[in-house]
């Protein structure tokens, strides 16, 4: 499978920070299918996360792939949203459709994690190509495989105007001209 590079979804994403600014605001993302989490040492690292390429998710072995992110309570965020992103492939547009609802049709938003008196979590944002039947979103990523990168792209604004974005930056292995209902054989054409 040919990789497909990482689309130009330049924004600004560290509006308010110096350069010696080491505060991230986002602690750390959290793949659930994954066996830990990507803790943001600073705020470079949460800034070019998304240059580290491409979580590839089997489509095969996680049919449904959810996405929790944590931030800091200190940080005094006051707005925080989720984006789903991709270019066409037809003409290289850029979509960005808010993500507002995650799993078991639960509103994403910023909530007190139960684990960590110190961390706001977004979680449940989940992705998947079936319907999952709990009032979970589905993406039909059958007719979207051509548009390759997708990514969850996460803005927060804090009490003191300060601007932290985080790309994760996901795609679907087995996917692309295949069937998963058939196992990932070819499609008849």
């Amino acid at each position: 499978m040919a990789i497909t590079p990482i689309p130009d979804l330049t924004i600004p994403q560290n509006v308010g920070y110096a350069d010696t600014d080491q505060n991230p605001i986002i602690h750390s993302i959290r793949w659930r299918h994954l066996p830990s989490r990507h803790i943001f040492p600073d705020v470079h690292d949460v800034i070019t996360y998304h240059q580290k390429g491409p979580l590839v998710i089997d489509i095969q072995l996680h049919s449904v792939s959810y996405l929790d992110i944590y931030c800091l309570k200190s940080a005094g965020i006051v707005s925080a949203k989720a984006f789903l992103r991709f270019v066409t492939e037809t003409d290289n547009t850029l979509v960005e459709e808010p993500y507002l609802t995650g799993e078991g049709g639960k509103s994403i938003s910023l909530e007190s994690d139960p684990n960590n008196p110190d961390l706001l979590v977004m979680r449940g944002i989940a992705f998947t190509q079936k319907d999952l039947g709990d009032g979970t979103p589905m993406y039909d990523f059958m007719n979207m495989t051509k548009e390759g990168i997708y990514e969850v792209w996460l803005k927060c604004v804090t009490d003191t105007a300060k601007e932290l974005h985080v790309r994760i930056p996901f795609q679907w292995a087995n996917l692309y001209g295949e069937d998963p209902s058939t196992g990932g054989e070819e499609v008849p054409t």
